[in-house]
Formats: structure tokens, sequence, C-alpha cells
């Protein structure tokens, strides 16, 4: 194995499986379900990386991917990202931006948040660009065994389109939001399979 994909739940990890598949790529790549939030998503990886050093199959870099919500009116749902530095209650990580060379992409600094809020919630730096539940937990465990992380993922929400301040408690609270959020995003799943498809195909062949 040697990348490892890890996305949080059924949907981005089932779409990333079926990316592997189609791109005849399981010799290369694994896909790892964290469950959501940065503390399932730590143990998770922590698990799997341990598994992995004692069969000796160590993946030479781990990925956070999936969807991510962001905070700038220029970054748009759909919009495809990687990371220059993940945050978390006042801590930082700088992380080596994914070279993507086939797809148009925006390169952004990434908060990670403890609940769905999407593009709201409170940026105190002003710096921060787009927001997820897993990457700087996923980004410190890979730090601790020492493999190379990066983030790649789709914008699910945006200032023009955002999850409510309730985030999806409220949002499932009236139909016809949750009617209107879900016809904007129901093809996300296959946007994140044709990303990974491509750049399994174009970007991570050797």
């Amino acid at each position: 194995m040697k990348i490892l994909l890890c996305a949080a739940t059924v949907f981005e990890a089932g779409a990333c499986q079926k990316a592997v598949r189609q791109a005849k790529a399981s010799a290369k790549v694994s896909v790892l379900k964290t469950g959501m939030g940065g503390e399932a998503a730590a143990s998770a990886l922590t698990r799997a990386l341990e598994s992995a050093i004692a069969s000796g199959v160590q993946p030479e870099r781990v990925i956070s991917t999936g969807f991510a919500g962001s905070r700038r009116a220029l970054l748009k749902m759909g919009d495809v990202i990687t990371v220059r530095k993940v945050s978390s209650e006042g801590k930082s990580i700088p992380i080596v931006p994914a070279a993507i060379r086939s797809i148009p992409f925006r390169e952004v600094s990434l908060e990670q948040v403890s609940k769905i809020m999407g593009a709201a919630g409170e940026d105190e730096t002003g710096e921060v660009e787009a927001v997820d539940m897993e990457s700087y937990s996923l980004a410190e465990v890979a730090a601790r065994f020492q493999i190379p992380f990066s983030v790649i993922r789709i914008v699910s929400d945006d200032p023009e389109h955002p999850i409510p301040d309730g985030g999806w408690l409220e949002m499932v609270s009236s139909p016809l939001r949750l009617a209107r959020f879900i016809a904007r995003s129901s093809s996300l799943p296959t946007k994140l399979r044709r990303l990974w498809e491509q750049l399994l195909t174009n970007e991570f062949r050797s």
C-alpha cells in the first residue's frame, strides 16, 4: 500500500472506493472510513497505521479527503482544494500542498471544527478559508508516525449556500431547506469519485 485515503463518512469513503476500483489502483491505494470528528478520525488512523506497520506495509502517504465547507465567497461548492496549513483551537500544522496538475484546484488554509458548521462560525484570525472536522487530527497522527500528509477535498457548502448555524439538526428540521440542500449537493459523491479516478490515473500512478 502506497497511499491511504482517509474519508469520514460512508458516502465519501464509498466514492473513493469506487474510484480506486475504476482506476484499477487497489494495489497502490487503500481507503479508510474514519468516522466523523477529530477523535474518531485520529483513533481510526492510529489503529490502521499500527496494523499496517506490524504487517510491514506502512503507507508512503496519508491523504485526508471528502468534503469541506468554504468560508470565502470565491471558494464555491464543487471546487477542489488542497491545503497549506491545518489548524485547530489555536494550534496549526504546516502542510505541503498536494501537487495537482490535471484539474483546477485552490490552495487554502483549513481549520478543523468540532461540529458541522460549514461556512458559519467565528474566524478570529481572518485566515481560515475552509473547514472540516478531521484533517487536523489526521495530520497530527501522520506526523507522529512520520508519514507525509496531504489534504484533497471538495467544497460541499459555501457562504452563498451554507449549512445553517444549527448544523444538520436545523437542516433536517426544515423539509424545504433540506430538500434544497440535497438538490444542490446530491452530485457531490459522484464529483468526488470522478476526482479520485482522475487523480489516480494522472497524478498518483507511480
